[in-house]
């Protein structure tokens, strides 16, 4: 479905970012025809690739010579490290290489929340070798969709609630939620999403002041 998906679309000039489970050679086939890039995670499913990716990636984390980005950010009660480094690799040509890999990168996080600090390691697969910034930017917006939007629908919306099934029930409420986030983000009110919600369950007036700010 996935694959259906981005043949529909024009990739030119974009970067595909997928989870692992995307991590193979039809779906990189696709991007590639299509005439994007991809970042595509690299885990336990790609066995081999993954041992070959991880051990260049030790051998150039040990060295002086690379060249590492990191951040830091303070929010919400916790203090968050990421670090990440990009090496060119060449994968052992075989049936089922990925098309035009061309590079690795490893991003890591270490994450403080009261007192307790855990940390990860990622490995990506990407057909260009991007810059350690800009591996760090996409992997941020990759997991800005389910942070941002998926959390949204479920928590504020109840989405995952939702148990509507019967013909086009599904697809007609998740495009009211969606119309309804964008509603309430286009009010100016600087206030959480929620308490716009409640201020239109109120008043009247404060729900249809909601909708005067939608062009």
């Amino acid at each position: 479905a996935a694959i259906a998906a981005l043949e529909l679309l024009s990739l030119k000039g974009l970067t595909v970012t997928a989870d692992a489970l995307h991590c193979h050679r039809r779906m990189t086939q696709t991007i590639r025809d299509g005439g994007g890039h991809y970042a595509i995670a690299i885990k336990a499913n790609q066995s081999k690739l993954a041992a070959e990716a991880n051990t260049a990636l030790d051998k150039a984390a040990a060295g002086k010579a690379t060249k590492f980005h990191q951040t830091k950010e303070d929010a919400h009660g916790r203090h968050e490290v990421r670090r990440a480094f990009v090496i060119p690799f060449v994968q052992p040509p075989g049936k089922n290489a990925l098309v035009d890999l061309c590079a690795v990168g490893r991003v890591e996080s270490w994450r403080t929340v009261d007192g307790k600090t855990t940390h990860k390691v990622r490995c990506y697969a990407l057909s260009r070798k991007m810059p350690a910034h800009e591996l760090l930017a996409t992997v941020r917006r990759h997991w800005s969709i389910e942070n941002d939007l998926h959390w949204q629908l479920d928590v504020l919306l109840g989405e995952d609630q939702i148990r509507g099934r019967k013909n086009n029930t599904a697809a007609n409420h998740a495009i009211l939620r969606r119309l309804t986030l964008n509603v309430l983000r286009a009010d100016l009110e600087n206030i959480p999403l929620s308490h716009k919600r409640l201020k239109a369950r109120w008043a009247d007036q404060n729900l249809l002041s909601l909708f005067t700010h939608m062009r």
